[in-house]
């Protein structure tokens, strides 16, 4: 390329420049990565991308620097037109029109040949035979099924990578492209053609064009029949080139491949853009390559199943040592990835679950072991992925690779793990050894209180309150993530014992890690990232609980704001609760197709270390949150409403689950016992009510169906990650700027004596954590939250079977005045019997419910003796009644019909009524006698 293309590349913003031609707003979506909305070519959203030196659009597949981007959004002919229309756009001065002219004709040429060979696999030579060797066999097929049918890669993909066939006519189709623009030396200079005048790729070939920033720089070639292996020589290709599809290198999470197959087939079939490929031997260059892009990212290795694919993976892991490198791992039954997808009946779901699975690259390293190795084989063949590991991650991630990791592996016990602990402290130069003298013992007066149980995910401690975040840390020329706390008072402290220990926090042999997440930005660009915090910068309560609020009504409708405003305040309690004592369960309860999934997800992507399922095991259960502090999203929880389920251990783990002192007994490996703390914030969706004691726990969320006339947004996550990952930003920078004030609204809580009666001292201990944030935000919510607070009170009356004695006097209440409302339905044929739907209706209204399960009315009858409860039949009927129907009209209008429908009366004897309001202290004075007729007419 001449000087004039790379100068104005190195004077030019791209993100800039395309701004201004498209005329569209740039948005931000990563770390130098921004989006234009729609994209300029094939018009979809959130898939046009801006990266530092190229653009790509996941959809239509367009891939081009800043000229290709002109040249084809401007309709020009060439690449030295799209120079001289950026260089007069930005006024820079071609140095050397020639040079320039020259350079651009080559790559313009290559340019030509990416459409040749492309039209000639899509059109022209589509349907001609070809013959290819499978399995050692020869067979017979057409161009384009190769392709298609037998290596099982779709049109779209084929299309969007621009995948060829060589026919051997490329220099003839260039010659005839303009008589005398182009010769045989231009195709030679660029490795396309022999200088006896034949194709550098012979007929029969595929290629595969290879791009850098967006520029054509050379073809890959693969031959059906095996039998030609060259490929183009190093001096034809760009300088800059390194890997096939490497203008995704700068994504987050990138995989990384040996071949073209496995890459288009992890883009079609595993529907995953960012993937890289190193077409054979692992080189240098390459190496250094991904330690200059990839320092700070997530990289898949997906190696083929062979020698030199083990090989590719150990060379990349030990050059890459610190880095956040994870190794797909699959059946070797499958040579690589393009079998196994190919063999998948879901390759999406499969693909996603060997990402999900890929083991990271100590644990890859672990299992190169044998796992019946002995402990003495063990502490030789162990010590050099040790030393890497204390020098790229320190010394208590050792420590805790150890306890976790390499126990689980070799199934051993703790005992058995002392000789590699002790290795560790060797390798780290701290002595250890016993000297042989027993000290004598001696009384010590701590000047600060000692915390064993200190847990390093989110914890209070002190006043303070603190998470784990792992954060880039350079150790000579490697950058890595490295575990530190963040605390309340904003330091920034690097997790080892010595410097817990110096703030009266005392870690176990067995403690692990928490799990990096990395749900808190650490890079600079972001807002409201971890160095912003640590700089100063807060965030208020009542600002963060209207962007909370905010998001909640875009996604979700209800007919009022207790939906969204208890969403907000639990939310923010997920990132505080180790404050407090006791915090509820948040439950939506409601049909199918309320929105209960689609809350759950929302949550997820906000609320600290939200995950979401829907059969957590009980030992996932503490073990998750004992190391993560999880927020637990527990969809389809309807088990839990099942009585044969009601002595299950994930019920007894719920039900002791929402204090602070609450823990999991269990028997360790060697015989001792271990305490697991199962406290923490859980979320339920379910269809059904829950079982008593768990439902003492709960904060109904009833979800409503949105209606025909109402609208909310659709919910893209591919278009709100950067509206999520501000907002978890913010939730960190509020919890922690603004602790101090939360605990003391949380110490000083004091319930207005209105509430009281409504509001028992078990349920302010529920909810005066969510009660202090908001008080925290401002008065009115403070108040609205009272409200929520009383009316789920009144939710859980009704609900409950056998209530306590408040909710029996109430329903008393009730039906004294439903008994005496004039407006009630008389039925002269049935005295004392009444409408079943109105006593249900009478009820809502009176307890200002949004509905009455079946349930609540015979089952408050039968309790009271109001009714028989062995035989109910005795005082219920079914009686035919004309009743009136509200009947919805083919053009929108409703219409009321009176019809006759059977109905169920239920019969209330006054008396008895009152005997039992006299009994629970409803009424003062006994009922006058009974009458001698009592018995109901049948």
């Amino acid at each position: 390329m001449s000087n004039d293309f790379q100068n104005i590349k190195n004077e030019l913003s791209s993100r800039e420049f395309i701004e201004q031609e498209t005329n569209q707003q740039v948005t931000k979506v990563g770390d130098e990565k921004w989006r234009v909305n729609p994209c300029p070519f094939c018009g979809h959203n959130d898939c046009f991308t801006i990266f530092a030196d190229s653009t790509h659009c996941f959809s239509c597949g367009f891939t081009g620097d800043i000229f290709t981007f002109v040249r084809e959004y401007r309709n020009l002919l060439s690449n030295y037109e799209a120079l001289i229309y950026v260089a007069q756009k930005i006024g820079y001065h071609i140095t050397n029109q020639r040079i320039a002219k020259q350079d651009a004709k080559l790559l313009d040429i290559k340019q030509i040949a990416v459409d040749y060979y492309h039209d000639n696999l899509i059109n022209r030579c589509r349907d001609e035979p070809i013959k290819y060797l499978l399995d050692g066999q020869e067979h017979e097929t057409t161009v384009l099924e190769y392709q298609t049918e037998v290596r099982e890669h779709s049109l779209e993909v084929l299309k969007k990578l621009k995948i060829g066939y060589a026919d051997g006519g490329l220099l003839a189709h260039v010659m005839r492209q303009e008589l005398g623009k182009y010769d045989t030396k231009d195709l030679v200079k660029i490795g396309l053609a022999h200088i006896k005048g034949y194709d550098y790729f012979p007929k029969c070939i595929y290629v595969y064009p290879h791009f850098v920033n967006g520029q054509i720089s050379h073809f890959s070639q693969k031959d059906p029949m095996k039998a030609v292996e060259f490929q183009s020589q190093k001096e034809h290709r760009h300088p800059q080139w390194r890997f096939y599809g490497q203008s995704a290198i700068n994504s987050d999470d990138l995989v990384v491949v040996e071949g073209e197959n496995d890459q288009l087939k992890i883009i079609d079939k595993g529907a995953y853009p960012y993937c890289i490929t190193t077409i054979g031997q692992l080189s240098e260059a390459q190496i250094e390559y991904l330690k200059q892009r990839r320092k700070d990212k997530r990289t898949y290795l997906g190696f083929d199943n062979d020698d030199s694919g083990r090989k590719y993976t150990d060379k990349v892991i030990l050059a890459l040592g610190g880095y956040d490198i994870f190794v797909m791992r699959f059946c070797p039954i499958w040579k690589d990835i393009d079998e196994l997808l190919k063999a998948a009946d879901n390759p999406k779901e499969l693909f996603t679950t060997l990402r999900e699975n890929a083991v990271d690259s100590w644990s890859y390293r672990l299992h190169q072991i044998p796992p019946d190795t002995s402990t003495f084989e063990l502490l030789d063949t162990i010590k050099p992925l040790l030393v890497d590991l204390i020098k790229c991650q320190g010394v208590i991630y050792a420590e805790a690779f150890i306890n976790d990791v390499v126990k689980k592996y070799f199934n051993s016990s703790q005992n058995a793990l002392k000789p590699l602990t002790k290795l560790i402290k060797e390798l780290d130069k701290i002595d250890d050894e016993e000297t042989g003298n027993e000290p004598e013992a001696e009384l010590v007066r701590l000047a600060k209180p000692i915390d064993s149980e200190f847990c390093l995910a989110q914890d209070y401690h002190n006043n303070i309150l603190s998470y784990t975040i792992y954060l880039p840390v350079k150790i000579g020329d490697k950058l890595l993530f490295s575990p530190h706390l963040i605390t309340s008072n904003r330091e920034c402290i690097p997790l080892t014992r010595e410097n817990l220990e110096s703030r009266g926090i005392y870690l176990p042999n067995n403690y692990q890690l928490p799990t990096d997440t990395r749900r808190w930005s650490t890079d600079v660009e972001t807002s409201y990232n971890v160095w912003a915090y640590l700089d100063g910068e807060g965030y208020t309560g009542q600002d963060m609980f209207h962007a909370l609020t905010e998001l909640f009504s875009k996604y979700l409708w209800h007919p009022n704001d207790s939906l969204k405003e208890i969403l907000a305040l639990v939310t923010m309690l997920t990132y505080v609760y180790m404050i407090f004592e006791q915090i509820p369960y948040p439950t939506f309860a409601g049909t199918k197709r309320v929105g209960k999934t689609r809350a759950l997800e929302l949550i997820e992507q906000v609320a600290f270390n939200a995950l979401l399922g829907v059969d957590f095991s009980d030992a996932y259960i503490y073990r998750k949150i004992e190391r993560d502090r999880s927020t637990l999203l527990i969809d389809e929880a309807d088990m839990l409403a099942m009585s044969k389920h009601s002595d299950s251990n994930t019920i007894k783990i719920l039900r002791a689950g929402y204090k602070r002192s609450a823990k999991v007994g269990r028997i360790d490996e060697d015989g001792n016992p271990v305490d697991y703390y199962c406290y923490g914030v859980k979320f339920l969706a379910s269809v059904s009510d829950f079982e008593s004691a768990l439902a003492d726990r709960i904060i109904w969320l009833n979800p409503e169906r949105i209606p025909p006339d109402e609208h909310v947004d659709r919910l893209l996550f591919r278009k709100e990650i950067e509206t999520f990952k501000i907002l978890r930003n913010k939730l960190y920078t509020w919890s922690l700027s603004n602790v101090s004030t939360v605990y003391d609204a949380y110490a000083n809580l004091s319930i207005p004596q209105e509430y009281h009666r409504d509001i028992s001292d078990r349920d302010e201990e529920l909810w005066s954590g969510l009660l202090a944030i908001a008080k925290t935000v401002n008065e009115d919510v403070f108040n609205r939250c009272l409200g929520y607070a009383r009316t789920n009170k009144q939710r859980k009356e009704a609900e409950a079977l056998a209530g306590a004695e408040f909710s029996e006097v109430k329903f008393i209440n009730m039906l004294l005045e439903f008994i005496d409302d004039k407006n009630i339905t008389r039925d002269n044929d049935y005295p004392d019997f009444y409408r079943l739907y109105e006593i249900e209706n009478y009820c809502k209204e009176y307890f200002n419910w949004s509905k009455v399960s079946n349930r609540t009315i015979p089952g408050n009858l039968k309790r009271l003796k109001l009714i028989d409860d062995k035989d109910p039949d005795k005082d219920r009927i079914r009686v035919p009644c004309e009743v009136d129907t509200v009947v919805n009209l083919p053009d929108s209008r409703q219409e009321v019909k009176r019809e006759t429908k059977r109905i169920t009366l239920y019969h209330i004897d006054r008396h008895k009524l009152e005997t039992v309001a006299y009994r629970y202290g409803v009424i003062d004075e006994p009922p006058t006698e009974k009458p001698d007729n009592d018995e109901p007419p049948f």
